[in-house]
């Protein structure tokens, strides 16, 4: 059965949440393929999306100027158990690239050479993300070639390594913003 129809306005913590809760949808909305793989393990009853919105909403939001905004640095679009990232920068590489280095903790744990590296650059104004595996634990490096349409504009990166398999991934690490070009 459907619940009655409701006339008394909203409240402004209800309509708080409802700003919160459009904002990190919009936000996780790209991101999706990345979060059905590499969000947790989904619990019963309950997918890989929502544990992601419901996490954001309590701690990637800030209220600045009357409104809310996505807090980056508390961002997490992988969320696993392998060892993570260790001496991580992102800089510009060549053209619009962004160039991903990182130490080769490779052996510690269940860390291994082969492990995928998992590139996440968005860009806020496009609410676009882009995302590659194409490098490797060892590897120490990776340039993440953006769109031509990136130039110019300041975007967020986030690193993450996933098993040769795919069967183990690490939390993402945010490692700043970035000009393109």
């Amino acid at each position: 059965s459907l619940p009655s129809k409701n006339n008394r306005p909203a409240t402004e913590k209800q309509l708080a949440q409802r700003q919160k809760l459009a904002l990190v949808s919009k936000f996780l909305k790209r991101a999706r393929a990345i979060i059905d793989q590499f969000y947790g393990s989904p619990e019963y009853q309950k997918a890989r999306i929502n544990n992601a919105t419901s996490y954001h909403i309590q701690e990637s939001l800030l209220n600045e100027g009357g409104g809310f905004h996505i807090n980056y640095k508390r961002v997490l679009l992988t969320l696993g158990e392998l060892i993570g990232v260790q001496q991580a920068t992102v800089s510009m590489g060549e053209g619009n690239g962004v160039l991903f280095s990182w130490a080769d903790n490779s052996d510690y744990g269940q860390a291994k050479p082969h492990d995928k590296m998992l590139a996440i650059v968005y860009e806020e104004s496009s609410n676009s993300f882009e995302y590659s595996m194409q490098g490797l634990r060892e590897d120490s490096s990776f340039l993440m070639p953006l769109p031509t349409e990136w130039s110019g504009k300041i975007v967020q990166c986030w690193i993450s390594f996933v098993s040769e398999k795919g069967t183990h991934w690490s939390t993402s690490w945010y490692l700043g913003e970035l000009m393109v070009g």
